[in-house]
């Protein structure tokens, strides 16, 4: 991770430091999208450990981070960074646990109901590349 003093910046810098790089036309975004989706459906895991080599150059042999994997990744960053990570978790859990889905059970005419039912899923796999900006909510 990069660190930047933007107090230290000169305008230009500064400019330069918060354009992004220019998106490409959401078609062919969409195509790709689609193509690594339908890899994905097809082939399963193996297609993602060749999805994680592809673009992020690293060749794994499981999708699952073990507690002690977790644990010594952990011990080789600073208190300072790891505290402002928990700080950045606290508050991103409490934005989306305010975001979260009500049940509504509401009879709108004599026999009539409408409801909103939240139902969880057992399992779900996501791919969130950090790309320009690596935050700590996509991850």
């Amino acid at each position: 991770m990069q660190t930047i003093i933007w107090n230290h910046l000169s305008e230009t810098e500064k400019r330069k430091v918060i354009m992004r790089p220019v998106q490409q036309n959401g078609k062919n975004i969409q195509q790709a999208v689609n193509a690594i989706r339908e890899n994905v459906a097809y082939n399963g895991d193996r297609a993602l450990f060749e999805l994680c080599e592809k673009f992020d150059g690293v060749k794994l042999d499981k999708l699952i981070v073990s507690a002690d994997e977790i644990q010594a990744a952990s011990s080789r960053i600073s208190v300072k960074l790891r505290n402002a990570i928990e700080q950045a978790k606290t508050n991103i859990e409490a934005f989306h646990k305010a975001q979260q889905n009500q049940e509504i059970d509401l009879e709108i005419q004599e026999g009539v109901r409408c409801q909103v039912v939240t139902r969880p899923i057992s399992c779900v796999g996501l791919y969130i590349p950090g790309g320009s900006a690596p935050l700590f909510s996509t991850v």
